[in-house]
């Protein structure tokens, strides 16, 4: 369905971003909607706040075909 908007995105530069809630909490989804975005040439972006429960390779993964990662700090704590 996203390749049906490749005009609008190719003449905006644009391309897809993955979002909230936390979109690292479905890792497994985005990296593999990512991974088709990329074969057809679409730009990926991943909108964050970092939340992590614990190491995740399938993270690595996501990572590797994530063109841009857009980390929303939403506290900073002196104590961590």
């Amino acid at each position: 369905e996203v390749v049906t908007y490749r005009h609008f995105m190719n003449a905006s530069g644009g391309g897809v971003t993955a979002s909230g809630g936390e979109a690292i909490l479905q890792a497994e989804f985005v990296r593999d909607w990512f991974r088709a975005c990329k074969k057809e040439g679409i730009h990926t972006c991943l909108d964050t706040n970092g939340f992590v429960r614990r190491y995740d390779p399938v993270i690595d993964e996501l990572l590797e075909v994530t063109d841009l990662v857009m980390l929303d700090l939403k506290q900073m704590n002196d104590e961590i």
